[in-house]
Parts: structure tokens; C-alpha cells; sequence
């Protein structure tokens, strides 16, 4: 991956991220695919999020480093939106549409790195955070049963959940600095 596809795939996380995507996942796909190297996945619980999160994805590539998408598929619906940059290309996915079509199986010989930021967001948004910072573009490399294990345990929360706990934390610890 040249340095600019680097750079790319680390505004579109952290562009995500930052609309409260859930288990952000890159597959490498370049030995199936010959039109991209990699695809990045993105969950969102709503139809609503998925086109917030896909919306601030084209901003921030465009604000950041002058790049638009080549092709943008789905914009309308919101269930998927597809965001084609070449050799990345995007998915972000309402929860059921990503558990339903599956593409970290479909595409499960490709090398699979899961993204996770680390931090408060992370925490909050119900994240599994991996070692590394998205703007290093630092993931956990994982095998496809790996990553299929591991969304047994994340899938479960729905982000109203992982929000109201979070919340609750929060407001646990702002109590204790008013103390």
C-alpha cells in the first residue's frame, strides 16, 4: 500500500470513527479483486447514521487531502453506501445489512485487520479497542475467524446501549470530580 492510499485509509477511519462507525475492519482483496486493493467496513445501527458516517467520510477526504470518491453507490437508500476511491473502497453498513450480506466472510481469504481507535470513543461507542492509533493507521492484523469470533461479542450491543453505559460512566466520573 503506497503512502497515499496510507494516508487515504486513515482520514476515512478516522472520519468514520468520529460519526460513531462500529467495528471499523479493513480486507485485503487485491489478490481477488483486480478494480481495489482493499475494502474498508463500517456498521452504523441506523439508515440515518450509515449516510452521516459516508457524508463525513467524503468530506474529510476531500477537506483533508483534495481526494473524491470516483463512484458513490446507495447514497439514497442509507441501508449501504458504497464509496469507491480506487483502489479503497468503502462499506458502511446498517448493522443488519452487514450481518446479513457478510462480506468479512464472503472475502475471508484476504488478510483481515480490524481498526479500533483507542480511547474514551472508543469506550463509549462500544468498540473492541486494539492496540495503536488511527492516525499511526495501526491495526490489529486478524485471521477471518478471528474477526468472525470476534463480532459474536460486539454485535450483541446495540449503540444505545454502549451509549447509556457509556454515559453512565461518564457522569460516574464527572460526580467524583465535583466531590
Amino acid at each position: 500500500m503506497s503512502e497515499a492510499q496510507k494516508d487515504l485509509r486513515d482520514v476515512i477511519v478516522e472520519a468514520a470513527i468520529d460519526k460513531l462507525a462500529t467495528d471499523p475492519v479493513a480486507v485485503d482483496v487485491g489478490n481477488r479483486l483486480a478494480l481495489a486493493e482493499s475494502f474498508l467496513i463500517f456498521s452504523a445501527p441506523t439508515d440515518r447514521q450509515v449516510r452521516a458516517i459516508a457524508e463525513e467520510i467524503m468530506d474529510q477526504t476531500a477537506k483533508q487531502l483534495g481526494v473524491k470518491p470516483d463512484r458513490i453507490e446507495g447514497r439514497t437508500g442509507g441501508t449501504w453506501v458504497l464509496i469507491d476511491y480506487g483502489e479503497l473502497i468503502c462499506h458502511v453498513l446498517t448493522d443488519e445489512q452487514r450481518e446479513f450480506y457478510a462480506l468479512e466472510k464472503l472475502w475471508a481469504d484476504g488478510k483481515v485487520t480490524h481498526l479500533a481507535p483507542e480511547g474514551e470513543a472508543a469506550r463509549v461507542a462500544g468498540f473492541v479497542v486494539a492496540p495503536g492509533t488511527v492516525g499511526a493507521g495501526v491495526g490489529t492484523p486478524m485471521s477471518a475467524a478471528e474477526v468472525v469470533a470476534s463480532m459474536g461479542d460486539t454485535r450483541g450491543m446495540d449503540l444505545a446501549s454502549a451509549i447509556a453505559s457509556g454515559a453512565m460512566d461518564l457522569a460516574a466520573d464527572s460526580d467524583a470530580e465535583e466531590d
